[in-house]
């Protein structure tokens, strides 16, 4: 843009603008130039956008299921992408031993999660998982390791985030069970059971979604905001869906997981937050003299009120 500077002055001055106002017109081109798009690039992004809205619109569930299945790709991870998916009616089925591909699949109005998205399963177990299941469905914690003898780590992770639940065992009395099996030796999985010895009581809701987190980065059941909701309402702190019906600068006590931080050069200083709730997200600016006194919590704290 530089270059340009002088050949723009000259045919400002021709058209009877002042040096002075021409430069100023120049600086803010100048300034637009580090971030803007040309016009090719505009005109593809806002097609593009055309018709992803369509593709959401009318077959919801195949957007989120392609969306999911070609991560990572920038702005959103897939957590917020699931979280959208769900207040607009899809739900994201969990993982299933039983149901589940390697990638996200569509089943009716749904995404079932697939297999892609579990920690330390590597793509040969998967694909073990994959063969084994054309011949019969798995019916036990026990058919399951002698069929596609995964490692301990890959079975744990499944027991956690709930892929062994529609065989109806509880997830602790499932790891339980794990454990009692690899006393016989790494990767044997002898297993005969008896009666349980002990009792386990059922996971939290907190601890399940800890766990879910932990193994695949995201909930298919629940949005994080709602484990704190009913102690924040209590304290006034208002859902992103309450903003819409308050008048402009109004002050509001609001709260939230951070999904993005942005402090791109040509703000002067001003920084940009996008914080999620169960309800929606939540933009908010924060003014130069803020972010200074606040650096720390804008780039590290997950939750923000």
């Amino acid at each position: 843009m530089e270059k340009m500077r002088h050949r723009f002055i000259e045919g400002a001055l021709n058209n009877r603008i002042s040096e002075k106002t021409a430069d100023s017109i120049f600086e803010t081109l100048k300034g637009f130039a580090e971030y803007g798009f040309c016009k090719s690039h505009a005109a593809g992004f806002a097609l593009l956008c055309y018709e992803s809205a369509w593709l959401k619109k009318y077959y919801p569930a195949p957007f989120y299921a392609a969306l999911l299945n070609n991560q990572p790709m920038g702005f959103y991870a897939p957590e917020v992408i699931v979280s959208d998916a769900r207040r607009h009616g899809v739900a994201t089925l969990p993982v299933d031993i039983n149901l589940s591909q390697e990638r996200c699949t569509v089943e009716g109005r749904s995404v079932r999660l697939g297999l892609m998205y579990v920690k330390e399963l590597g793509q040969k177990s998967i694909a073990a998982i994959l063969q084994e299941r054309k011949d019969s469905l798995f019916i036990s914690l026990d058919d399951f390791c002698h069929r596609v003898n995964p490692e301990l780590g890959a079975v744990e992770n499944l027991i956690m985030i709930g892929a062994f639940d529609s065989l109806g065992l509880p997830r602790r009395e499932t790891l339980w069970q794990l454990g009692i099996a690899e006393k016989d030796g790494p990767g044997q999985f002898k297993m005969e059971f008896g009666p349980p010895e002990v009792t386990f009581p059922d996971l939290k809701t907190e601890e399940k979604l800890s766990l879910e987190y932990e193994v695949q980065g995201l909930s298919t059941s629940i949005h994080p905001m709602q484990i704190f909701r009913k102690g924040m309402l209590e304290n006034g702190i208002l859902k992103s869906s309450d903003l819409a019906d308050l008048p402009s600068g109004h002050a509001v006590c609001c709260a939230g997981y951070v999904i993005t931080r942005q402090r791109p050069g040509t703000a002067k200083g001003f920084c940009f937050l996008t914080l999620e709730d169960e309800d929606g997200m939540m933009n908010v600016i924060l003014r130069p003299d803020i972010y200074e006194k606040h650096r720390q919590v804008f780039r590290l704290a997950p939750w923000l009120w």
